[in-house]
């Protein structure tokens, strides 16, 4: 079984979203940088990628996971939730058809944390 990453002290929530269409990294980022943000969040390495996402209301979202380990997306208020996504490849989806701003993390592995926000 693969070691938990070490966890994350800082997370910056308060970035400047990804929007459809941007890169979610900088194309000198050794994984997925470069890459145009086309809905699909990746949890790999006990991480989310990118981290702050803004969408319209209406957009599906995916989760990828890359990692190993089952990872989830779980809304903090309980208002949504991918239940167990498979490491490897497995993906889960959520479609976010209500404004808001949506904070979430891994159920097993808190300190990964993301956000949605819905315009």
């Amino acid at each position: 079984m693969e070691a938990p990453g070490p966890i994350q002290s800082k997370i910056d929530l308060s970035a400047i979203p990804v929007k459809l269409g941007q890169n979610i990294a900088t194309p000198q980022t050794p994984v997925y940088g470069g890459i145009p943000f086309d809905g699909t969040t990746f949890a790999y390495e006990y991480n989310f990628t990118p981290q702050v996402v803004q969408v319209p209301v209406g957009t599906t979202l995916t989760w990828k996971n890359d990692g190993a380990v089952i990872h989830t997306a779980t809304a903090a208020d309980g208002s949504w939730d991918t239940g167990d996504i498979s490491g490897g490849g497995g993906t889960a989806t959520v479609t976010f058809d209500t404004a808001g701003t949506f904070t979430y993390n891994c159920t097993p592995h808190p300190w990964m944390i993301g956000r949605v926000i819905v315009q």
